[in-house]
């Protein structure tokens, strides 16, 4: 079909293809020669934007309004033998009540709170300092219905399975659940079990409460069951971690999780979308696709010029204080980050201001960097004089790490080495071949195990029945082992005489040819007044020809005394 395109100023009519399927677009060179593109705008992707899209599509999730599950409800079912318990409240610090009276009220309002008169179950409460500032109310469920309760026996995920379904990953992507468990209701018979007492009065909770037992599996099951399928994508209770090979495949990964927690009427924390933290693979990777940094780098390899760009002058300034680590690009000790990731390393850095964080993170994040800071007078970090070491903070990840290289390549000959390893265990009772060594040659002799003093030390009887030697794992091999190796070995012997003959008999009748040819070139004249046939002369006909090669002449050294 023919479609009127539209670009900048230009206008054109161009053929436009349609096909089954989803495959990325095209611009095909008719566009190209009647359109005349904007490269510089055309190449750059704004990965900013199209987040920023997904938020707008799916801004209902994000909502300060705490919704519940649509087609879940938890159940709490206890042992038939349980008996209702009711405590009285507990005594609150002053310091707290109001905080506590107005999220009493805040819950009462979101409908998570009902207030009631009487109840056969009552539990006291637990004030939990939230990092926001906030207090989060749960019922101390240990002393009332934990006991007696049939705990869900859902398995929450290992670190080990985590892992492995987010390698391979390029980006990553967390998600935090706001106020996770009470997003799931919870249905008549069981809302009397949660019923705490407070100095309010008795509150019944309608929806999953943190403390109960049964919670994280209840929970983890309903969460598994809507991420089912989706790929690179992990869930750990309330926190869901979405990753992909690239940023298409990420993108198209986040945008499935939206929409499947929005058709289940799941609401997260639109402040706790981050991104994980940049390493030093990503910013090698990085430099090597930044064109003032690749110069930059190829120079500091191989020498600089005396003349360089304008935009290589400030690195041309510091150039003997640059290097190469791990792909990276370093002045002194400090990393030189590439423009794509300058934004984020600055959010990093700037994350713990004061006025960003509560102030108990402020805090925590003061202690860290000022133990991890070199003093003025010592001029080491107060963390190394005390622990001997640096603690690593989320910024030591940008650079790049020589121990870890060396570790990974290490594993990674030992993986290809034991590929073609053979495990050698030996018991009592093996037939074996033993390496016995004579006037600097050893040969193989068959022998028995008799004992085995460890895993590597073993007693053998060799020559059946002969002497008994101790010996070393290494010096020992099984019978067919050896057997194999021989019949190979005399196989190549074979091939190689044979060859040898072969090359021996050409080389024989080349050599007689040029005998010939020689003898038949060379005219030998006898000395005056001697004749071949008299017995006094003792000249042969090499003398008279003379020899083709120099003779040496054999002569004892000179001493000095």
């Amino acid at each position: 079909m023919q479609a009127q395109v539209q670009y900048e100023n230009q206008n054109a009519t161009v053929p436009l293809f349609v096909i089954e399927g989803r495959r990325p677009s095209l611009i095909g060179r008719d566009w190209m020669m009647k359109i005349q593109f904007n490269w510089n705008t055309v190449k750059q992707t704004s990965t900013q934007g199209r987040l920023e899209a997904l938020f707008e599509r799916y801004s209902s999730i994000f909502s300060n309004k705490l919704d519940t599950m649509k087609n879940y409800t938890a159940t709490l079912e206890l042992e038939q033998s349980a008996k209702p318990k009711f405590y009285r409240p507990r005594p609150v610090p002053f310091a707290i009540k109001n905080n506590i009276e107005l999220e009493l009220d805040s819950l009462e309002a979101a409908g998570i709170l009902k207030k009631v008169t009487h109840s056969k179950w009552a539990s006291p409460i637990v004030a939990v300092p939230k990092k926001e500032g906030k207090i989060r109310e749960c019922g101390d469920y240990k002393v009332t219905i934990n006991p007696v309760l049939n705990v869900n026996k859902y398995p929450l995920p290992r670190s080990k399975d985590l892992f492995a379904t987010l390698s391979g990953g390029q980006r990553f992507s967390k998600i935090d659940l706001s106020q996770a468990y009470q997003q799931l209701n919870l249905d008549q018979e069981s809302r009397e079990l949660l019923t705490i007492n407070t100095h309010k009065g008795l509150y019944q909770y309608t929806r999953l409460l943190f403390g109960v037992a049964s919670a994280p599996a209840i929970f983890q099951q309903a969460m598994d069951t809507i991420l089912s399928g989706v790929p690179g994508t992990v869930c750990y209770i309330h926190d869901i971690l979405v990753t992909g090979r690239d940023t298409e495949e990420h993108l198209s990964n986040l945008e499935e999780v939206f929409r499947r927690l929005a058709n289940e009427g799941v609401t997260v924390k639109n402040s706790q979308i981050e991104s994980l933290p940049v390493t030093a693979r990503q910013i090698a990777r990085a430099t090597s696709k930044d064109v003032v940094l690749l110069q930059v780098a190829e120079f500091t390899m191989k020498g600089w010029p005396k003349t360089v760009p304008q935009e290589l002058k400030p690195y041309y300034n510091r150039r003997h204080e640059l290097s190469m680590q791990g792909g990276c690009l370093l002045w002194g000790m400090r990393v030189i980050v590439p423009p794509s990731y300058q934004k984020l390393i600055l959010e990093e850095l700037h994350s713990d201001h004061p006025g960003n964080r509560s102030p108990q993170h402020c805090l925590a994040s003061f202690l860290l960097n000022y133990r991890t800071t070199a003093h003025a007078v010592t001029g080491v970090p107060p963390a190394e004089l005390f622990l001997k070491r640096c603690l690593k903070t989320r910024l030591d990840l940008v650079k790049p790490d020589v121990a870890t290289a060396v570790a990974n390549q290490q594993s990674s000959q030992k993986k290809h080495h034991d590929r073609h390893s053979r495990k050698r265990e030996f018991s009592a009772g093996d037939l074996v071949m033993v390496k016995v060594f004579k006037d600097n040659h050893f040969h193989w002799v068959p022998g028995t195990v008799i004992e085995c003093y460890g895993l590597v030390s073993f007693l053998v009887q060799v020559n059946g029945g002969g002497s008994l030697r101790r010996c070393h794992i290494d010096q020992i091999r099984r019978r067919e082992e050896v057997q194999e190796n021989v019949t190979r070995t005399e196989d190549k012997g074979a091939e190689s005489t044979t060859k040898g003959k072969v090359a021996n008999g050409k080389q024989n009748n080349m050599e007689e040819s040029e005998e010939a040819r020689v003898e038949s070139e060379l005219k030998i004249i006898p000395s005056s007044g001697a004749t071949c046939n008299d017995e006094n002369n003792s000249t042969t006909n090499d003398d008279m020809v003379g020899r083709r090669y120099p003779t040496r002449v054999c002569r004892p050294s000179d001493k000095y005394f």
